[in-house]
């Protein structure tokens, strides 16, 4: 089906974090995440809560670089959507949000489409960079939740990884008749 996928950043120097087991910082943050039509209609929604547990090193690296978080939301059908986004912090009820306009394009048999483009230091392995863009597993989420923010700056001869995702539009059906040809 359609979906939208989104990475977040969080300034986590709005986050209160309170003292946690084994001299951890804890946060809780709750997400919702929804897909508005051109005709004004909800037609994707998404809702999460986000759990921190931070070691001291990796508190000061959300404080000092941010929180990056990868949703992926369900949409009805292709079209254009405004995307919105909503965060409270639990502990402190501060509340975050952003929107952005994208089109979500219609694809099938003979149209194609490419999603947008994930770039990484060379440092990340191009299996991790992937694991990101694609939201693979749980695990890959929560190594990918202590990132770097969106806007990347490379020094020149920097190796760099990248990841996208192409959308063919064939139905299961027709995609596995294709493999078994």
């Amino acid at each position: 089906g359609n979906y939208v996928r989104s990475l977040l950043f969080i300034d986590a120097a709005d986050v209160q974090f309170a003292a946690g087991a084994e001299g951890r910082h804890e946060a809780s943050l709750d997400i919702i995440q929804l897909a508005v039509g051109d005709n004004g209609m909800v037609l994707g929604d998404w809702s999460r809560t986000l759990t921190l547990s931070l070691t001291n090193d990796q508190l000061r690296d959300a404080r000092a670089r941010g929180i990056v978080y990868s949703t992926r939301m369900m949409v009805k059908k292709p079209g254009a959507y405004q995307v919105r986004v909503g965060i409270r912090d639990t502990r402190s009820a501060a509340l975050g949000s952003a929107s952005h306009f994208l089109e979500i394009p219609k694809v099938g048999v003979g149209r194609l489409a490419v999603s947008g483009v994930l770039v990484r230091d060379g440092g990340t392995s191009p299996a991790d960079a992937r694991s990101a863009a694609t939201g693979a597993d749980d695990a890959s989420a929560a190594r990918e939740t202590l990132g770097e923010p969106s806007l990347r700056i490379f020094q020149r001869g920097t190796d760099v990884v990248f990841a996208y995702e192409i959308y063919d539009g064939l139905d299961a059906d027709t995609a596995a008749h294709l493999e078994m040809s």
